[in-house]
């Protein structure tokens, strides 16, 4: 890299675009060993005087021509550059973002330029900025661009696949954020019933594990999945399936209280409108109380991840002050626009050739699969079927998994029992036209991998369509 070329990208020009640093790294990087040679772009994008977006990419010496863009989990608001890292040592220019939320929760309370670079601005830009610089330091724009993310990396793909179909030819949305608003008023739900405004939780922490312990029970004898499993593989059986645990709980374990079980009605029905009845996000599987974003977490002094709602309501606001008939309506009048992202219609997508992997964890608590599973029947519809739309988009199911990785189930996922990595999945789908027609999950306990199934995509003969899953009202689904 000559010093004419860092030069060049020093002073490219683009809109609302600040490059802040440019150089030529070898060796080590930033307490980082064994990385290419490479160069680092560093740039900022803004769009408002609060609108402060952070992006990093970095450009092998010995580039593959191919670009990966990665998510980020939770609020954002850092790079991770031992991310970068990863990519780069295989050869790929890489490039990850904050999402604007570098400068903590105050910088978005009132502010819609801070919601739309979290909801899908940054990401936008990642694709828009990094394809020029790649352009402009190896003299041709990428064979191929992918975006890599989970949770609310899964939304930032679902974000992408469907505001800028044309950014990315292969997209992996693992355990997808994607109903955004509505999910965080399901984290509202899950504090507002397993805590009292005076801050008291309803369960200590050792009265949780008797709670999946016992799902795992009654899914064993009454459920689905192999007769052997320790864990739950599926966790509805029919439209009375929260009747049928709380009572089997109730036997098993006589010391929870009414108020307690009462509460676990509650988080497994998941939010409704008090005023029309109509459901707002589905509930907490039963069997992930253990997980992260369950029982415990909930308990905390605020919801998971509750930004959101001080940027609507103010730095003041109280959880247990949200009304979820009212506010419901403000909230997601406020934030589903820029946040969520529900469009079935993703034939912009498929038309040039996209590729969209999706799974989710199917004891996960953090982020509920059931919408993730009507969002997948809502693209068929949409768009012909289950035929057509697998060419294109196939989403999965991991039993067992906690929220992207751990659960007493199968805690990994894996492209084949040979090739572990997903991504491999995607590249080889993308570019050579091969579908991934089952994956392979898989439990590691240290490093022995104790058993593995073979998973099939939703939809299949293998895997079909279910009954007995509550899920957003349609009313929501079109804010």
């Amino acid at each position: 890299m000559t010093d004419a070329m860092l030069e060049k990208l020093w002073n490219i020009n683009l809109a609302n675009t600040e490059i802040l640093d440019v150089s030529h790294e070898e060796d080590e990087f930033w307490d980082i060993t064994d990385v290419p040679a490479f160069t680092r772009v560093h740039w900022k994008n803004s769009f408002g005087a609060d609108s402060i977006i952070l992006s990093e990419i970095w450009i092998p010496d010995d580039w593959n021509g191919r670009f990966v863009v990665c998510g980020s989990g939770g609020m954002a608001g850092a790079l991770s550059r031992p991310l970068l890292a990863v990519y780069a040592r295989q050869g790929y220019a890489v490039a990850h973002t904050n999402m604007g939320t570098g400068n903590g929760r105050p910088r978005g309370i009132g502010n819609p330029d801070v919601w739309n670079d979290f909801g899908w601005r940054s990401t936008h830009m990642m694709a828009v900025v990094g394809k020029a610089l790649i352009a402009e330091c190896c003299g041709k724009v990428p064979d191929y661009s992918y975006f890599l993310g989970a949770s609310t990396g899964g939304n930032q793909a679902m974000q992408m696949v469907q505001r800028f179909p044309d950014d990315y030819d292969g997209v992996l949305a693992g355990v997808p954020a994607h109903n955004r608003a509505f999910l965080h008023i399901y984290m509202v739900w899950m504090h507002n019933h397993l805590t009292t405004r005076d801050g008291r939780a309803l369960f200590a922490d050792e009265e949780i594990p008797p709670i999946t312990a016992a799902a795992e029970a009654f899914f064993a004898e009454y459920g689905f999945g192999e007769t052997s499993d320790t864990f739950v593989a599926y966790p509805y059986i029919g439209e009375d399936t929260v009747d049928r645990f709380l009572s089997y709980l109730h036997e098993r374990e006589p010391s929870y209280t009414e108020e307690q079980l009462a509460a676990l009605r509650a988080v497994y029905e998941g939010p409704r409108d008090p005023v029309t009845g109509r459901q707002i996000y589905n509930g907490m599987p039963i069997g992930s109380e253990i997980y992260g974003g369950g029982i415990h977490d909930s308990q905390q002094s605020e919801p998971p991840f509750f930004d959101p709602f001080l940027w609507v309501f103010g730095a003041d606001f109280c959880s247990h002050d949200f009304d979820f008939h009212r506010d419901t309506e403000i909230f997601g009048d406020a934030i589903s626009p820029v946040m969520s992202a529900n469009n079935p219609d993703l034939s912009p997508f498929f038309s040039h050739g996209g590729k969209l992997l999706s799974y989710s964890a199917a004891s996960d608590p953090c982020v509920p699969f059931p919408d993730a599973m009507r969002y997948c029947e809502r693209v068929w519809e949409k768009c012909g079927g289950y035929d057509a739309v697998s060419q294109c988009y196939r989403w999965f199911l991991v039993p067992g998994m906690d929220h992207n990785f751990g659960g007493h189930g199968l805690n990994a996922l894996w492209a084949d029992e040979e090739q572990h990595d997903l991504f491999w999945a995607l590249r080889r789908w993308t570019e050579d036209g091969v579908a991934p027609d089952a994956l392979v999950g898989a439990h590691i306990d240290g490093d022995r991998t104790e058993f593995t199934r073979c998973l099939y995509p939703y939809g299949s003969d293998r895997f079909p369509k279910t009954e007995h899953v509550l899920t957003c009202d349609e009313y929501y689904l079109a804010k």
